[in-house]
């Protein structure tokens, strides 16, 4: 009968089984300190990222709201330099009070950039800005100063439409030469002239060009502003994710 001998197995010691489960331990602790500064390491990247997408937005939006601020002004001012003129109409022959009034005639729009903002938003990668100060001027800026000054302008652009347009194509020949085109160029001929049509195309240019001054010099003006302050921010924020990772 065969007998079989079972191989000797030597017994580890307390010291050798602690020092394994310490091996273990630290392999394991060393793959989490890996992973969790992987982790931060593609956040603090994602951050810069989205820090930079904004940062090139809201440039793009302050050179538009300088332009448009530069556009606002010239007008306002041939306004002012007009309105005593349109104040003392009974002086001014038809042909000139025409061409002031038709000259006053401009359009505005408001243009900004939310793209990198609406994205953010929608994809829950907001959270990627950790300066809860700047998410929350961001949050202003897009989510409630920009709805605000678009309505206003909006406002504006529906009292040009809907009243100095009107008003001006019922008493003024606002064709081009060609009389194919709406060209709101300088008129010669008033048509049907009395006191009532001249203080209604007056007060409507007047209430228009309040509107746009205070558009321009309030409204605008703060929003340009806030958007120069999230500039500096999100500078702030570019550099020291730089100096972090």
């Amino acid at each position: 009968m065969e007998v079989h001998h079972h191989p000797h197995v030597e017994k580890k010691s307390f010291k050798e089984y602690l020092l394994e489960g310490l091996m273990i331990f630290l392999a394991v602790s060393m793959g989490f300190i890996a992973e969790n500064f992987r982790e931060h390491y593609v956040e603090h990247q994602r951050e810069k990222k989205f820090a930079k997408l904004l940062y090139n937005d809201l440039k793009t939006d302050t050179a538009s709201y300088n332009l448009l601020e530069n556009g606002m002004l010239t007008k306002i001012n041939f306004y002012k330099t007009k309105k005593i003129e349109l104040i003392n109409s009974k002086k001014l022959a038809d042909s000139s009070f025409a061409r002031i009034a038709t000259q006053l005639w401009t359009a505005v729009g408001f243009n900004s950039t939310s793209t990198t903002f609406n994205q953010m938003k929608t994809s829950g990668s907001l959270r990627y800005i950790t300066n809860d100060s700047l998410t929350a001027n961001l949050s202003f800026y897009y989510d409630k100063a920009l709805p605000k000054i678009s309505m206003l302008f909006d406002f504006l652009n529906e009292k040009l439409h809907n009243q100095i347009e009107p008003s001006l194509a019922e008493y003024f020949n606002i064709f081009d030469k060609s009389g194919d085109n709406i060209a709101m160029k300088p008129a010669d001929v008033y048509m049907n002239r009395s006191v009532t049509s001249d203080m209604i195309i007056k007060n409507r240019l007047f209430q228009y060009y309040t509107g746009i001054t205070y558009a321009c010099k309030v409204s605008l003006k703060q929003v340009k502003e806030r958007a120069i302050e999230l500039l500096k921010l999100l500078l702030t924020i570019v550099l020291l994710v730089a100096l972090r990772v």
